[in-house]
């Protein structure tokens, strides 16, 4: 029997998901239950989706889901078939514990940015992030590395601290190298009056990472703890 993806959806009270179920309900991949979270205290979307990892609970596999993407029709086959084939082909040190894949940035019905289409590096990382949270899990193994949770101190850029806390521990993600879906860009978003700059501080100084200096050799100046 094929195994069942829980999709995590956290929402706003104001927030309409139709877009997105809709294109989720279109997948591929039909074996899906979902868990739509509303955040009716403003806790944040980090507490929102640690409140739905805590509902599923039971979920070997969880996919990140906005209230505002619209997924294209193959791709949670595809985010499944990379995570897997990935974690039956492990000849490294990195064991693979997510799939990520690229993802447009809408403005007038055309594509303004575009991003995730670059595969797994470690020293990308560390320099920059450029994983969506709209990534597949594997539960087990993001737990089994004390990584499963969002750090719901950050009010951006909680998903980059997330994929640096898998790497610190050993935790690697594959790429699948294609878009898989689009959203929005949105003007006016809040982000809390943190800056992006600002927030990229906060999260090095949590990761323990100094301000970017470079990569050395093959490997990072900021090691795996």
């Amino acid at each position: 029997m094929p195994e069942r993806i829980t999709v995590i959806i956290p929402c706003r009270t104001s927030d309409v998901p139709t877009e997105t179920m809709e294109s989720l309900f279109a997948q591929t991949y039909k074996h899906l239950d979902f868990i739509t979270v509303i955040d009716t205290d403003a806790k944040g979307q980090s507490w929102a989706r640690n409140r739905g990892l805590s509902i599923a609970k039971f979920a070997s596999v969880v996919l990140f889901s906005d209230y505002d993407c619209r997924w294209v029709p193959d791709a949670v086959e595809c985010l499944y078939t990379t995570l897997h084939e990935a974690q039956a082909a492990e000849a490294s040190e990195w064991p693979v514990g997510y799939a990520y894949g690229g993802y447009h940035q809408m403005q007038h019905g055309v594509p303004a940015l575009t991003f995730g289409l670059q595969p797994w590096s470690w020293p990308r990382l560390c320099q920059s992030n450029y994983i969506s949270t709209m990534s597949l899990v594997d539960t087990k193994r993001m737990a089994e590395k004390g990584c499963l949770q969002f750090d719901e101190r950050l009010q951006r850029l909680e998903d980059w601290d997330l994929w640096l806390r898998c790497g610190q521990r050993g935790l690697a993600g594959i790429g699948v190298g294609k878009i898989l879906f689009e959203t929005d860009v949105k003007p006016g978003v809040s982000y809390g009056g943190v800056s992006h700059e600002e927030a990229e501080l906060q999260v090095r100084r949590l990761r323990g990472l100094a301000a970017y200096g470079g990569v050395h050799g093959g490997f990072n100046s900021y090691g795996r703890v």
